[in-house]
């Protein structure tokens, strides 16, 4: 896909390879250990989102994983790349998730 560029999803060979130890220093242990913060946040976020959806008679309740998945990947793109809330886990960024979808339903076609 053309509108894609040429970069790490794309791209091979040395072009690859060069755009790839770019971005090795970001994905470092230290690096990302300061994003922990961001997760467990988010993460929390999340769990009292499903505690609450527990049926108090069967103490259970039924969870779209992937969906939630989602959001909880959105929310932590947000914290950690751009500093962001997006809200996705709350619901609050659907619109966010409706672009996010399209655009990789397009790059599937």
């Amino acid at each position: 896909h053309p509108w894609l560029g040429k970069g790490l999803i794309t791209n091979h060979g040395p072009d690859w390879l060069r755009k790839r130890k770019m971005l090795t220093p970001a994905f470092h242990f230290d690096s990302i250990k300061s994003f922990f913060p961001a997760f467990v946040s988010s993460t929390s976020r999340l769990i009292q989102l499903w505690e609450a959806q527990i049926d108090s008679d069967t103490k259970q309740c039924t969870v779209d994983v992937q969906h939630y998945m989602k959001m909880l990947s959105l929310d932590n793109i947000g914290h950690t790349a751009f500093g962001q809330d997006f809200n996705a886990v709350s619901g609050a960024g659907s619109d966010l998730l409706t672009a996010t979808e399209g655009i990789a339903n397009t790059s599937l076609q």
